[in-house]
C-alpha cells in the first residue's frame, strides 16, 4: 500500500545521493587545495606571501563554513525523507487496520 501513496521518493533518494556525492567531491577538492597551498607556502617569502597566506586562510575558513552548511542540509534532507517514509508507513498501517 505504501507504494501507492508514496510521493516521488525514488527521485528524492536519487537527489540525496547526488548531493552526497557532490559533498564528498567538495571535501576531497578542499583537501587537495589545502595540500597545494601548503606546498606553495614554502616557495617564496615577503609581503605578497604574507598577504596571500592570510587571504587563503580566510578563504579556507569560508569553505569550511560552506561545507558545514551543506552537511547540515544533507542531514535535513535525509531526516525529511526518513520522517516522510515513517509517516507514510504509519498511514498505510492505519488504512490496513481499517480494512475489514
Amino acid at each position: 500500500m505504501a507504494d501507492k501513496i508514496a510521493n516521488d521518493l525514488y527521485h528524492f533518494n536519487r537527489d540525496i545521493a547526488s548531493f552526497s556525492d557532490a559533498l564528498t567531491r567538495l571535501r576531497e577538492q578542499k583537501k587537495q587545495l589545502e595540500e597545494d597551498l601548503q606546498a606553495l607556502h614554502g616557495m617564496w617569502q615577503g609581503d605578497a606571501h604574507s598577504a596571500f597566506v592570510s587571504r587563503a586562510a580566510a578563504d579556507l575558513n569560508e569553505v569550511d563554513d560552506l561545507v558545514r552548511g551543506f552537511e547540515e542540509l544533507q542531514k535535513n534532507l535525509t531526516d525529511a525523507r526518513d520522517e516522510y517514509t515513517d509517516c507514510e508507513k504509519d498511514i498505510s498501517s492505519m488504512i490496513d487496520f481499517m480494512k475489514f
